[in-house]
């Protein structure tokens, strides 16, 4: 059962060198190419400072936004700690005293604990987006999405034409 198969596979290979390149392109200076932002770099700064990342690969208007929706959802978290805290304080005190309206104090306690983790999951996620888009856009930094002989279409020249509107009132 071997031998068959190791026949098929000398002829596979005798067969692959038939049409094979006659000559190899040494110019390897077409193939070398080079970033101008590097990902770890991109990585690194987003890490330690939230929205660093988006500033060194020149995407400014992320940055604010990754700022912004990081306070937001920090301020939740802290509130939702502060009543957690509250409430925990209280029903402490109300289990120690036997009083029969305790457990509705746990409930409004668990809900609080809920929200606060479900704030604490969202600062996750926003953190590891943000690590996440300084990677991919460090990588995309270079890429052109326009080729190059639409460009000379899609410019703008100074002497456009804009379709005005006026509505009186």
């Amino acid at each position: 059962m071997k031998f068959p198969i190791f026949k098929i596979f000398l002829v596979l290979c005798i067969y692959s060198k038939l049409f094979s390149q006659d000559s190899i392109n040494t110019d390897f200076s077409k193939l070398y190419y080079s970033q101008s932002k590097s990902p770890s770099t991109a990585i690194l700064l987003s890490s330690l400072l939230p929205g660093s990342g988006q500033i060194y690969n020149e995407s400014y208007f992320k940055a604010p936004i990754i700022w912004g929706s990081m306070a937001f959802f920090g301020y939740y978290f802290k509130f939702y700690q502060d009543k957690y805290d509250d409430y925990s304080k209280i029903y402490k005190q109300k289990i120690n005293n036997n009083e029969p309206d305790a457990q509705s104090y746990r409930r409004i306690r668990d809900f609080y604990f809920n929200r606060r983790d479900e704030m604490g999951l969202y600062l996750l996620l926003i953190y590891l987006a943000n690590v996440v888009d300084a990677y991919v856009d460090s990588h995309l930094f270079d890429f052109n999405v326009i080729p190059p002989s639409k460009q000379s279409l899609l410019s703008y020249t100074k002497s456009t034409y804009q379709l005005n509107l006026r509505i009186p009132f």
